[in-house]
């Protein structure tokens, strides 16, 4: 995976019970499904969509959380759906003591500096 599932779902890499990731989805499908887009004319390709929602709730919820915690929870967050729609606070920039994280021009997705080629490649 080369995202934060924990940031894609808005979740803090401590609180990891599979209830909370399920309402962390929940959470974060509202404001990342393409309907809810739209209204709110916000790109579609925005990161997270939904298909980074499926995949990081269904990495999160099907393999070893405490692997999950320990890979991915030097990743700084990013997306905060917990604040209601069309709130500047749900997507903010990487935190400047985070210097080995980029986001994409492209799509926004938080990536490490050594995987930012490989990514950029996959929108051409």
């Amino acid at each position: 995976m080369e995202y934060s599932p924990f940031d894609a779902l808005g979740l803090d890499p401590k609180i990891h019970t599979n209830n909370e990731i399920k309402s962390a989805f929940k959470r974060a499908a509202l404001h990342c499904h393409p309907d809810c887009r739209q209204q709110h004319w916000m790109p579609l390709k925005q990161w997270p969509t939904m298909d980074h929602l499926t995949a990081s709730l269904t990495y999160l919820l099907f393999n070893d959380k405490a692997n999950a915690v320990r890979l991915f929870s030097n990743y700084p967050r990013t997306f905060f759906p917990n604040y209601p729609s069309r709130d500047p606070r749900i997507y903010q920039p990487i935190p400047k003591r985070f210097r080995q994280f980029v986001s994409c021009p492209e799509c926004g997705m938080v990536l490490r500096k050594d995987s930012q080629q490989q990514h950029r490649a996959k929108h051409q």
